[in-house]
């Protein structure tokens, strides 16, 4: 419980950084570099620290470049439990999530929250960028 209420107060006060799709420590990212309009995207969240690292893939938002920076843009609904995981060093996590049917050609990336409990910071994680046509 401490350690959802210390992510969650890390999270209201903006006390993020983006990691990149391929950090040194933690690689996030999707198998493939093109969807069409209501595939499924898997997402891969893998640990290469020697630290554990807490995470919750289902709450992964996609964001789309436009105008030289990243927008949220649109997702299906999703139930995600209020929860977070951890993820051992050298273990990797996988989620599957679902792009609109609707959803315009372009470039995206999906970002997600880190907590690590031994600097007791939050961090976010983007994937590679892939793009989006029919």
């Amino acid at each position: 419980m401490r350690t959802l209420f210390v992510f969650l107060l890390a999270l209201a006060l903006g006390a993020c950084e983006l990691l990149s799709a391929s950090g040194d420590d933690v690689r996030f990212t999707t198998d493939r570099a093109a969807y069409q309009p209501g595939a499924s995207v898997e997402l891969r969240l893998e640990n290469r620290s020697n630290r554990t690292v807490s995470y919750n893939l289902c709450n992964s938002r996609l964001h789309q470049l436009s105008d030289g920076g990243w927008q949220p843009a649109p997702e299906p609904d999703r139930a995600c439990p209020a929860a977070l995981f951890p993820l051992e060093p050298g273990q990797r996590a996988t989620a599957s999530l679902p792009l609109l049917d609707s959803l315009a050609t372009g470039t995206y990336r999906f970002e997600t929250t880190l907590y690590r409990s031994e600097r007791n910071t939050v961090e976010r994680a983007g994937t590679n960028t892939f793009s989006v046509r029919p």
